[in-house]
């Protein structure tokens, strides 16, 4: 991907605070635009379909319509956006089904300053092959994505 290509990514997450955390971490990247933010899950399916963003940044716990449910059906409407889990559990069933359910990856919240923006610039470069994605990534974590991508990419289409 183009240095001068920007990310589009909408940002999915009901907590206000960790919103605006999130929201300064990703200012700081030149690259990225925030072309919207959702509160719950039911808007950030609405504002998926309407503003076609690149990445997904999608909290697993919200009202109205969580995190799993809303990845499922942005990925229903439009595969061509990645989407990455956003988590205070690294482990477990809620990660396992949000990868399931289309995820590129989960991003621990504790982790996310640190590995928050390779995490995208990584899910941005994954093919968006639905199958290909669940089959090399559906048991893994964050680390093996953000250690793993460049190789899982090296094979050209």
């Amino acid at each position: 991907m183009a240095s001068a290509t920007r990310i589009r990514l909408l940002l999915a997450e009901d907590h206000t605070v960790v919103r605006y955390m999130l929201r300064g971490v990703l200012k700081q990247y030149s690259d990225i635009d925030i072309v919207g933010e959702a509160t719950n899950g039911e808007d950030a399916v609405l504002m998926a379909d309407k503003l076609q963003p690149a990445i997904v940044l999608m909290d697993i716990n919200m009202p109205k319509l969580d995190g799993i449910e809303a990845t499922q059906r942005i990925k229903a409407n439009s595969s061509r956006i990645a989407i990455l889990g956003l988590s205070v559990h690294g482990e477990g069933y809620t990660t396992d089904a949000m990868l399931r359910a289309g995820a590129i990856a989960v991003v621990l919240k504790d982790r996310a300053v640190e590995d928050l923006y390779n995490a995208i610039k990584r899910a941005i470069t994954l093919p968006l092959d639905t199958s290909v994605r669940t089959d090399n990534l559906l048991k893994c974590r964050p680390e093996y994505i953000l250690e793993q991508a460049p190789q899982l990419n090296s094979d050209p289409m």
